[in-house]
C-alpha cells in the first residue's frame, strides 16, 4: 500500500505529456503495484480518447470552403478601416515659442510653475551659499496635521547623537527628534522632523 494517493492532476500532466521527469519515473515506477492509480489512469486516458474523437468527427464535419465563406461574407458586410493617417516628424520648437507657451497657460498653471521655479533657485541659493564647515540652520516648517500621528517605535542610529526634544507641558504639541553627526568636531543637525 502508498501512502499518499496520486493526484487527478500529476495524471492528467502525464497524460499531457507535462509532468516532470522525475515524476514520470515515479508514476511509472509506482503503477505496477498501485492497481487503483493504474485504473484511474486507464479511465482518464479512455475520457481523453473519447473527447478527441468527437472533436475530430465535428470538425471534420465543418466543410472547410463553408468556413471562408462566412469569414469573407463578414469583412465585406463590415465597414471600411479609416485611412492611415501619416505621421509627421516632430517641430523642433525654438526659445520664442516656449517662451510664448509659458506666458500663454492658465493662470493657475503659470503660478504654479513660477512658483516651484522660485522655489527651486531659493534652494539652490540657500545650499550653494553656505559652506561645508558651518553648521546649517534649516528652515522652520509649520505643518498643521492634527490627524495624521505617528509614532517611532525604533530608531537605529550608527554613528552621531539622537536628541528627542518633547514639551512635557504640552502634550500636544509634536516631538522634534534630531540626529547629530559628529564630523571633525562639527555638531551639525541632519535630521530633523
Amino acid at each position: 500500500m502508498h501512502p499518499e494517493p496520486v493526484t487527478d492532476e500529476t495524471l492528467w500532466l502525464y497524460l499531457d505529456g507535462e509532468l516532470e521527469p522525475d515524476g514520470v519515473a515515479q508514476l511509472e515506477a509506482r503503477l505496477p503495484s498501485d492497481p487503483e492509480t493504474a485504473a484511474r489512469l486507464e479511465s482518464f486516458r479512455r475520457f481523453n480518447g473519447a473527447v478527441e474523437t468527437a472533436l475530430d468527427a465535428r470538425v471534420a464535419a465543418i466543410p472547410a470552403g463553408s468556413v471562408w465563406e462566412r469569414v469573407s461574407a463578414e469583412l465585406e458586410a463590415s465597414p471600411p478601416l479609416p485611412s492611415p493617417v501619416p505621421v509627421a516628424a516632430p517641430i523642433r520648437v525654438g526659445v520664442m515659442e516656449r517662451l510664448r507657451r509659458f506666458f500663454t497657460m492658465p493662470p493657475l498653471e503659470l503660478g504654479l510653475t513660477a512658483g516651484a521655479v522660485a522655489a527651486a533657485i531659493a534652494i539652490s541659493v540657500w545650499t550653494i551659499g553656505s559652506s561645508p564647515g558651518e553648521p546649517v540652520a534649516l528652515p522652520e516648517v509649520a505643518l498643521e496635521a492634527p490627524n495624521n500621528t505617528f509614532v517611532i517605535e525604533s530608531y537605529e542610529v550608527t554613528e552621531g547623537t539622537v536628541v528627542i526634544d518633547v514639551q512635557e507641558d504640552d502634550p500636544s504639541a509634536p516631538a522634534v527628534v534630531w540626529h547629530f553627526v559628529d564630523d571633525a568636531g562639527d555638531s551639525t543637525p541632519t535630521q530633523g522632523g
